[in-house]
C-alpha cells in the first residue's frame, strides 16, 4: 500500500541546526571554559544558563555548543523554545530539529527511543516560556543517561541534579582606569566590535575610550544594551551619545518600576533606538514581531504590506541591530532576538495594525502551504519548502482556528497532508484532521469531501480503523459525483486501502480496480501514482508476482517525482529479489534507496533495508544481513512504526532466515552493532555492492507461506520449476542458488506435501492449484 512517508533521520553534519552568528564572542572566555568543563562531567545533565534579558545567554551557550560538537560526534541539537506555547510544542520542536517525526508514538516516546543510543547535547534557548516542559526533561534524564542538556532560561527549573549558571553582566571598566585598561575591558571591546561593523571608519582611541566606558557603564555592562548604542555610530559620536543616552533614560521613567534595573535599563536602550526609527520603519518593526521565527524577504513583505520595497527598512533594523541577518546574504533569511521581539510586540500599535498583520501572516502561510498543485517532479522541493516555514504555518493555523475561519483552516489543513505523509508528523496531520472534520458541514461541499477523506487516509495510518470507517461512510455520495475525477478516485483508493488493512484482499482489489478504472477512462492514471502502487502491494501479498512487478514497472515509467519513483524502485527491488534475480534486483534497490534516503521517506528506507537484509543473506553474508536488520528495527521504532499484518510475516521469516545462520551470540552482537550505527555508517552498508565478493548463496525459508502445506515464498518458486519438469542444477541456474540449496528445498517441499518424488510432488501442485 502507499505508506507515509517520515522525516529524515538524524543529521551527520558536524552540528544538527546550530544558527551561524556572524560576530564573534567578547568578554566570556571564563564562563564558556567553565560550562565546557561543567558538561563535561559525567554527573551533570543538566545546566541552565540564567540571566535577565539581553545579557547573553544564546550567544554564550552557542558558542560552547560549537566547542562541544565534537565531545558528542557532531550531535548537537539547537531548539528555540522562543515560539512555543506549551510542552507540547516545545517537544515538537524538539523533535522537529533533530529530524524525528512521532508517527504512531507520542513525540517524547519518539524522542527517547531515538536518542537511546545516541550520545547528543541538547541546546534549549528561551526555556523560561514553556516551565511546564521540566519534568519531561527530568523523564528524558532517566531515558537516556547518554543525554546532555544545556539551557538559557530567566529562571532555573529547580529540577534534580540541574546545575544554575548565573551569567551577569560584562564587567564595567573603571572610570579612572588607563587608556591600555578601557581597551583590555570587555564592555569596551564589545562596543568597538559592533561600532567598527556599523562604521568601517570607526576605531577606538584615547580621545573616545572614555566616553565609551561611560557608555557601557551606563548600561550597566548589558551586551545587547551595548550592542544597540554601538549601532548608532554612523550618526553620532561616543561623546555625542552620553548625553543623549542619559536623556532617554530620564525620559522614561514610567516604565515598571518593580521591573529589574537591568531591565529597565535593556528596554530604555531599545525605546531610545526604537524613537530614532523613521515613523514608516517604526510600523515595520512593530509587524515584523509577528514571525515567531526566522523569516525570509518575501514574507517579510507580505506582512509589513508597504508599498515600497520592505528590504529599505530590513536594512535600516540590521543596522540599528533590531533586526539579525542569518548565515550568508545570499541566504535572505531575518530574525529578531527574542528580547527585542517582546520590545517590538509590546509597542502601542492600534487594534486595526495588529489583526491586519495576524491577517496577512496568516494568509501568506496559508497560501505557501497550499501550493502543494505543484508541477510533476516538483513535489520534493515544495516539501522543503513547507519543512522550512512550518513553525510559521502552525501558527496561521492556530489563528485561523481562533478566528473561526474554518473554511480556509480546513482548506490549508488539506493541503498540508501531503507534507505530513512525506515527512513522516503522521500523528500531528491526523490530530489536525480530527479537531477540524467536526466543522467541515459548516463548508464547501468540496474543502468537506477533501477534509472527510484526508481523515479517513491519516487513521488507517494511526491504525484507527473504526473512524476511517466513519469518514468513508460519512461521505455523501451524491456530493462525491460533483467532484473531480481526481476526489472520486482518491475516495476509492481511501476504500481499497482500508479493507486492505483489514486483510480483506478481494474487497481491497475491487475498490482498487474501481480507482484505477476511473482514472484510465477519463486519461489520469499516470497522475495517480497511489493505483500503481496499491495495485503491486495487492498483486505481491496475493503471490502473483509477475502481476506486482507489470505494475510497479508501469508506475515507474509514468512516475515524475522522487516519492513515487523510489516506492516503485524499491517495491521491484523486493520482488526480483524474492525471485530469486538478484543482480536485477540491485540496481533498483539501490535507486530506491538513494532516493528514499533523499527525501526522508522513512518506511521507504526501512523497507529497502529489508530488502537488503535478504539479498545479503541469500548471498551468505548474515553478519551484514544481521547488522541491517539492526539498523532497519532500529529506525522503525524510532519512528512509531508498526508493521501492519501483511509484511510482518515475511519480514519475521527473514530474521529466522538470518538467526538460523549464525550462532546466536553472533547475531545479537552484530544486531546491536546495527542498531547503534550512524546514519553515515548506514548509508556506506547500504551502498556496498552485494556482488563485490564471490559468497555461497544460503537457503531461504523467508517469505509469506502458502495458505496451504505451509510451503514459502522461496519453496514455491522451487516447486513450479519442478511442476516444468526442470532438473536440479536447472533450478539452481533459473533462481541463482546453489544445487545444494535446491536439494535442501525439495526434501522440504516433499516432506511437506506429504509425497515421496518429485512427479508426486508436480502432480500435487497442478491438481491443487498451488504452484
Amino acid at each position: 500500500m502507499e505508506s507515509p512517508r517520515l522525516s529524515s533521520h538524524l543529521d551527520t553534519e558536524p552540528v544538527f541546526r546550530l544558527p551561524e552568528w556572524r560576530t564573534p564572542i567578547i568578554g566570556r572566555d571564563k564562563e564558556r571554559a567553565d560550562l565546557s568543563a561543567l558538561l563535561q562531567q559525567e554527573d551533570v545533565w543538566l545546566v541552565t544558563v540564567t540571566g535577565p534579558g539581553g545579557v547573553g545567554k544564546s550567544r554564550l551557550v552557542h558558542a560552547v555548543a560549537r566547542d562541544l560538537a565534537g565531545q558528542f560526534d557532531g550531535q548537537v541539537g539547537w531548539i528555540s523554545l522562543a515560539a512555543a506555547r506549551d510542552r507540547s510544542r516545545a517537544i515538537e520542536q524538539m523533535v522537529s530539529v533533530l529530524g524525528i517525526a512521532p508517527g504512531a508514538e507520542s513525540a517524547q516516546e519518539s524522542l527517547i527511543r531515538t536518542l537511546r543510543h545516541r550520545r547528543v547535547l541538547l541546546v534549549l534557548d528561551n526555556l523560561e516560556q514553556v516551565p511546564d516542559l521540566a519534568p519531561s526533561l527530568a523523564e528524558l534524564a532517566d531515558e537516556l543517561p547518554d543525554l546532555k542538556i544545556l539551557a538559557t532560561s530567566r529562571v532555573p527549573l529547580r529540577l534534580r541534579g540541574e546545575r544554575d549558571h548565573v551569567l551577569g553582566p560584562l564587567t564595567a571598566p573603571r572610570p579612572s582606569g588607563s587608556f591600555a585598561e578601557l581597551r583590555e575591558s570587555p564592555g569596551v571591546q564589545l562596543f568597538v566590535s559592533r561600532a567598527e561593523a556599523a562604521d568601517s571608519s570607526f576605531s577606538l582611541s584615547e580621545e573616545n575610550a572614555a566616553d565609551i566606558a561611560e557608555i557601557c557603564r551606563r548600561l550597566d555592562g548589558l551586551p545587547l544594551a551595548i550592542e544597540l548604542a554601538a549601532a548608532r555610530v554612523r550618526l553620532l559620536t561616543p561623546s555625542a551619545l552620553v548625553p543623549r543616552l542619559t536623556r532617554s533614560l530620564d525620559l522614561l521613567t514610567t516604565g515598571p518600576r518593580d521591573a529589574p534595573e537591568r531591565h529597565q535599563t535593556l528596554r530604555n536602550t531599545m525605546q531610545w533606538s526604537y524613537d530614532l526609527l523613521p515613523e514608516e520603519t517604526r510600523r515595520v518593526f512593530r509587524q515584523l514581531s509577528v514571525f515567531s521565527d526566522a523569516f525570509g524577504l518575501d514574507a517579510a513583505h507580505a506582512v509589513a504590506g508597504a508599498s515600497e520595497d520592505v528590504l529599505d527598512h530590513l536594512a535600516t533594523l540590521i543596522e540599528h541591530s533590531l533586526v539579525v541577518r542569518l548565515g550568508q546574504p545570499q541566504s535572505g533569511r531575518f530574525t529578531m532576538l527574542e528580547t527585542i521581539r517582546e520590545f517590538a510586540a509590546s509597542v502601542p500599535a492600534s487594534e486595526e495594525e495588529r489583526r491586519d498583520t495576524a491577517r496577512r501572516h496568516a494568509s501568506y502561510f496559508a497560501a505557501l502551504a497550499r501550493t502543494s498543485e505543484v508541477r510533476p517532479g516538483q513535489h520534493a522541493p515544495w516539501l522543503d519548502l513547507v519543512e522550512g516555514e512550518i513553525g510559521h504555518i502552525r501558527d496561521a493555523l492556530d489563528w485561523f482556528e481562533a478566528q473561526d475561519e474554518w473554511e480556509e483552516l480546513l482548506t490549508t489543513v488539506n493541503m498540508l497532508g501531503s507534507w505530513w505523509l512525506s515527512r513522516g508528523n503522521i500523528r500531528e496531520g491526523y490530530e489536525w484532521l480530527r479537531r477540524v472534520a467536526p466543522h467541515a458541514p459548516d463548508v464547501a461541499p468540496s474543502v468537506r469531501v477533501d477534509t472527510q477523506i484526508s481523515a479517513g487516509w491519516f487513521a488507517t495510518q494511526v491504525g484507527d480503523f473504526d473512524y476511517a470507517k466513519s469518514m468513508i461512510d460519512g461521505i455523501d455520495l451524491a456530493e462525491l459525483n460533483d467532484e473531480p475525477i481526481e476526489t472520486q478516485v482518491r475516495y476509492c483508493s481511501l476504500q481499497g486501502a482500508w479493507y486492505f488493512l483489514q486483510e480483506d484482499v478481494d474487497n481491497a482489489r475491487l475498490h482498487i480496480d474501481r480507482a484505477r478504472q476511473l482514472a484510465e477512462d477519463r486519461g489520469i492514471i499516470a497522475q495517480t501514482p497511489s493505483i500503481r502502487i496499491n495495485l503491486g502491494a495487492i498483486a505481491a501479498v496475493c503471490g502473483d508476482l509477475e502481476e506486482a512487478r507489470k505494475q510497479h514497472l508501469l508506475g515507474l515509467q509514468e512516475s515524475t517525482g522522487i516519492d513515487v519513483r523510489a516506492i516503485h524502485a524499491a517495491g521491484l527491488a523486493n520482488i526480483e529479489t524474492r525471485l530469486a534475480n538478484l543482480p536485477a534486483a540491485w540496481p533498483y534497490l539501490r535507486a530506491g534507496w538513494n532516493d528514499a534516503r533523499q527525501i526522508g521517506y522513512v518506511q521507504l528506507m526501512v523497507s529497502a533495508m529489508a530488502t537488503k537484509a535478504e539479498l545479503m543473506a541469500r548471498l551468505g553474508r548474515m553478519e551484514d544481513a544481521a547488522t541491517i536488520l539492526g539498523a532497519a528495527d532500529e529506525l522503525r521504532q524510532s519512528r512509531g512504526w508498526s508493521i501492519v499484518a501483511y509484511v510482518s510475516e515475511e519480514y519475521n521469516g527473514l530474521i529466522d532466515l538470518v538467526k538460523q545462520g549464525m550462532p546466536d551470540d553472533a547475531y545479537a552482537l552484530a544486531e546491536a552493532r546495527g542498531r547503534a550505527m550512524l546514519p553515515s555508517e548506514i548509508d556506506a552498508l547500504m551502498e556496498l555492492d552485494p556482488f563485490a565478493g564471490t559468497v555461497e548463496p544460503v537457503a531461504d525459508d523467508s517469505g509469506v507461506e502458502s495458505r496451504r502445506h505451509g510451503l514459502t515464498s522461496r519453496e514455491l518458486e522451487v516447486l513450479r520449476q519442478l511442476v516444468q519438469g526442470k532438473t536440479n542444477p536447472e533450478i539452481a541456474d533459473a533462481l541463482f542458488i546453489s544445487e545444494r540449496t535446491v536439494q535442501t528445498h525439495v526434501a522440504r517441499i516433499l516432506q511437506k506435501l506429504g509425497v515421496s518424488s518429485r512427479s508426486a510432488a508436480a502432480v500435487a501442485a497442478v491438481r491443487e492449484g498451488i504452484a
